[in-house]
């Protein structure tokens, strides 16, 4: 039997500047070299070819983690400036000389639920019966935090819903809270659920050769942040909680914010471009690489994940693997990822306040290398299921 091409179905990406977390397996997954070949798009009912923006090119990568290395360690006292303009985004895909991509028998992976309603991706898929398309999706935002989605988004998910238990062979979850969200909201429809499997995704945390342990890097109290910066990562509560250090007078630990800027930061931006006080604690970090962002998990008195949503659990999950400690909104998929730790209800800023305090008053010590999940894993994973489902 012929094996079929696994493609990458990128039109959820362009759509999205910076990807809600359900679409996380298509960042990990477009940023893999192996699938640079196989990324596409749809548009007018034809499926194109596109590449990623080069977001994690390594010299970029090397030069941004040299700036944040010489600021923890006191050699610079100001964050450096960040080029937005320059930034590649996932909105302007490149195509390739050969854009028109038609498979008879292909195996197309699509993130999330945006696009499952068009009429000419309908049109294609059931054009060969070569053609199995696979949702991969964690649990909408708009199910239960519509306020934290996409414009119109909450509108439009029960139109998408339909068209996915139309289409899908089955949809791919990155754990048991999503799979059962996911069924309760076809239930909620009258829809008779896509078969749904669980594949563990891949974290921000994987890929790439390990930095040694850095002694000097341990001894620096500070703590980041692995998210998008935006409203429903609860990014405003950790900048409060920081200018909260800082009036205090007692030596206000560092933070990184890794991540790019979001949605809805009319209350972040004040906070991160106006304040000069925060501003000499808090780093914003967009493009660090997976193992630059490793190594900061390894040496950080904690990693912080207090988004309201709970969508950090293949980061968690990661980050405790590697030995590093974790503080965490108490979510159910966090709940799931740790089973127990130091989980707080997002809106309890005390708690948070004196957890954060009570972490940095030691710092982490050597721990041995662990075997996290890669995209790779994740391919290997979804094509035994896609051929056993044949």
């Amino acid at each position: 039997m012929v094996e079929r091409p696994l493609v990458l179905d990128l039109g959820a990406m362009i759509e999205n500047v910076e990807p809600a977390p359900d679409l996380a397996w298509a960042r990990a997954l477009a940023l893999d070299p192996s699938f640079y070949k196989e990324i596409v798009f749809f548009r007018r009912g034809r499926m194109r070819r596109a590449l990623p923006p080069e977001k994690f090119v390594e010299r970029a990568s090397e030069q941004e983690f040299d700036c944040l290395r010489d600021w923890l360690l006191g050699v610079t006292t100001s964050p450096k400036m960040i080029d937005r303009a320059a930034q590649p985004s996932w909105s302007a895909p490149r195509l390739s000389p050969r854009a028109a991509v038609e498979k008879e028998s292909v195996i197309l992976l699509k993130p999330g639920a945006l696009g499952w309603d068009d009429p000419g991706f309908a049109a294609w898929l059931m054009g060969d019966p070569g053609r199995e398309a696979f949702c991969l999706i964690g649990a909408p935002l708009a199910l239960d935090w519509p306020e934290y989605a996409s414009e119109g988004e909450a509108a439009a998910l029960p139109r998408r819903l339909r068209a996915i238990a139309r289409l899908a062979r089955a949809c791919i979850v990155p754990d048991e809270t999503s799979k059962r969200r996911l069924e309760t909201a076809f239930g909620e429809l009258s829809l008779a659920a896509p078969p749904a499997f669980v594949v563990a995704a891949p974290s921000p945390l994987a890929g790439g050769d390990d930095i040694p342990f850095d002694e000097k890097f341990a001894a620096i109290p500070f703590f980041i942040a692995i998210d998008a910066i935006e409203a429903r990562a609860n990014t405003t509560m950790l900048l409060h909680i920081w200018r909260d250090f800082l009036a205090a007078g007692t030596g206000a630990p560092k933070l990184i914010l890794a991540g790019r800027r979001g949605l809805q930061i009319e209350e972040i931006k004040p906070l991160l471009d106006w304040n000069a006080k925060i501003g000499s604690v808090v780093y914003e970090a967009p493009d660090l690489a997976p193992r630059h962002l490793r190594f900061l998990a390894r040496h950080a008195r904690a990693v912080l994940a207090a988004d309201f949503a709970g969508a950090s659990g293949p980061l968690l999950r990661d980050a405790r693997a590697l030995g590093a400690k974790v503080i965490a909104s108490d979510a159910p998929a966090h709940r799931e990822a740790l089973g127990d730790g130091d989980l707080f209800p997002p809106i309890d800023g005390r708690g948070w306040r004196d957890a954060i305090r009570a972490a940095g008053a030691a710092g982490p010590a050597p721990q041995p290398s662990a075997r996290l999940i890669e995209a790779k894993d994740v391919l290997a994973g979804i094509r035994a299921l896609a051929e056993r489902l044949r």
